[in-house]
């Protein structure tokens, strides 16, 4: 395994896109393909549009978001799709065990998903047990208040 980062897009066995968006997301939120891709996009690179996942179980996840880079230039940031990361996870369902697989919940968060079977909208892999009740951090989702809980995990989105 190699340390720190490399030019090229991996390092630390992590993989990126540079994507664009037209809003401002949150680090470490889910990312979903919108269909587009940016003007900029040439045989060698496409520069897909993304948003902030907003649906259960999105088949069109694609990482999730690192504001890293300027983003006067059009709205650049980037997706992390493949390998090690951190995404946010909320208490809808049980708790978390290592090995747990994760779906999109909708709000950028994931969720423990219903089996164990890698899917279309799969989006990674638990790497820490987590138990509900000795988390603190809470988010408010519409009226409804959840523990929120920052995930190590093995993406597979991308």
């Amino acid at each position: 395994a190699g340390k720190g980062w490399f030019k090229g897009g991996t390092g630390s066995f992590s993989g990126f896109h540079l994507v664009y968006s037209n809003e401002i997301i949150e680090d470490n939120m889910l990312l979903c393909a919108t269909g587009k891709i940016h003007e900029s996009s040439d045989k060698y690179d496409v520069n897909v549009i993304v948003q902030k996942c907003t649906h259960y179980k999105c088949k069109k996840i694609y990482g999730y978001a690192i504001n890293e880079i300027d983003i006067e230039n059009g709205n650049k940031l980037y997706c992390y799709a493949l390998g090690e990361g951190y995404i946010w996870c909320i208490n809808i369902k049980t708790n978390l065990e290592c090995g747990d697989y994760l779906m999109s919940c909708g709000n950028g968060f994931c969720i423990k998903q219903d089996d164990d079977l890698v899917h279309n909208y799969t989006v990674g892999k638990c790497l820490l047990d987590v138990d509900w009740n000795n988390v603190k951090d809470y988010i408010t989702i519409g009226k409804i208040i959840y523990k929120k809980y920052l995930m190590p995990v093995v993406i597979l989105a991308g």
